[in-house]
């Protein structure tokens, strides 16, 4: 679609502006890629109530709160939280990593801070990580897999065992959160 497009487009000038080592690279002054405006306006976001409402209705499931917060803090994509293990999660004393897998072998690592210890300051942000890094904690230390088996899916499906929740199953989860917290 055009976001895919943009996004490629952009990433192009951007690759050619590093080789070149040229910020005005006459090679990017030609390329056009237009304006993109996200469907996504501010309406669309979820209010602090409504996130309210989300972590009181999971709070009965440790696996949904801490998942619930995870993607509050750093909205990975349904697919990329899907293939989490034991193995791309990081814990120290003020701070938990999540290493997101991109690709086979390459990882985005994303930071759950403690406030003392974040660069970020925003108070919205600090009370979201404090709840990514409580909840987060919480279901580690009644999973299964941990710390022991660094190969358990981090998201798994009691009913099916060992499995990796789908990208679907994970939509679904967050779909009936928010049925309950109507």
């Amino acid at each position: 679609g055009k976001a895919t497009m943009h996004g490629r487009i952009s990433k192009l000038k951007a690759f050619l502006r590093w080789e070149s080592g040229n910020k005005h690279d006459p090679r990017v002054e030609r390329i056009r890629s237009g304006r993109y405006e996200s469907p996504v306006t501010i309406h669309d976001l979820l209010t602090d109530e409504e996130i309210v409402e989300l972590r009181s209705v999971a709070k009965d499931d440790p696996r949904d709160l801490a998942m619930l917060d995870f993607h509050l803090l750093w909205g990975p994509r349904p697919s990329e939280s899907a293939k989490l293990k034991i193995r791309d999660v990081e814990l120290h004393d003020t701070y938990i990593v999540v290493n997101i897998p991109q690709t086979k072998t390459i990882y985005r690592p994303v930071p759950i801070p403690l406030a003392g210890e974040s660069v970020i300051q925003d108070p919205t942000f600090l009370d979201s990580a404090l709840n990514a890094y409580t909840s987060l904690m919480q279901y580690l230390n009644a999973h299964p897999g941990y710390p022991k088996d660094r190969e358990y899916p981090l998201w798994y499906d009691e009913k099916k065992g060992r499995k990796h929740l789908d990208q679907y199953s994970l939509t679904k989860i967050f779909t009936r959160l928010g049925k309950k917290a109507r």
